[in-house]
């Protein structure tokens, strides 16, 4: 009987150590699968974070663009707008010109006029 309470403890002794050695391994895989949650968790932030980010960049840029060309939309109206008066501003000057030349024609013409009367005057 000796001998079997001696194996019996043994056996317990192996059980136990076993169990412990079963306890520390299964807090060791809990703990790793613990961390290996939490990268999970970290890294899909991060990529929420970037797909965040590149939407806000896109969208930015989206914005800039309806600015832009809105901006040449403006400029080109600006552009049409100064070649009419540019136009304006031409045709007019021409008008201008053309009046005064008549203008000076005429003068030359009554000139021309007072001076045959003149010469006419002076030869009777």
């Amino acid at each position: 009987t000796h001998t079997h309470t001696h194996t019996q403890d043994q056996i317990e002794s192996l059980t136990s150590t076993l169990l412990g050695k079963q306890k520390v391994e299964a807090k060791h895989a809990e703990e790793q699968a613990e961390v290996e949650r939490q990268n999970r968790l970290k890294r899909e932030e991060e990529e929420r974070e970037r797909a965040k980010a590149q939407a806000s960049a896109e969208k930015a840029a989206a914005k800039a663009l309806k600015r832009e060309a809105a901006a040449a939309k403006i400029a080109d109206k600006l552009a049409k707008k100064a070649e009419k008066a540019r136009v304006v501003a031409e045709k007019q000057q021409k008008r201008e010109e053309e009046k005064a030349a008549a203008a000076a024609h005429k003068v030359a013409r009554q000139e021309e006029k007072k001076q045959a009367a003149a010469a006419a005057a002076a030869a009777a």
